[in-house]
């Protein structure tokens, strides 16, 4: 399943909509709760700087 993430590059700044940007994943996952719970996982792992939006 594929899931789009939506970020910003830095948690210092407040979110602005024209600033987010957006990340797709590709995850094998057995349910949509599985598979939300790994990207969250994989993007703060990789990307702790970033300040994710599901």
């Amino acid at each position: 399943m594929i899931y789009k993430v939506f970020y910003q590059e830095t948690k210092e700044r407040s979110p602005r909509r024209e600033t987010t940007r957006a990340l797709y994943l590709d995850i094998d996952a057995s349910s949509e709760l599985e598979g939300r719970i790994t990207a969250r996982q994989l993007v703060e792992e990789n990307r702790p700087e970033y300040n994710i939006e599901y």
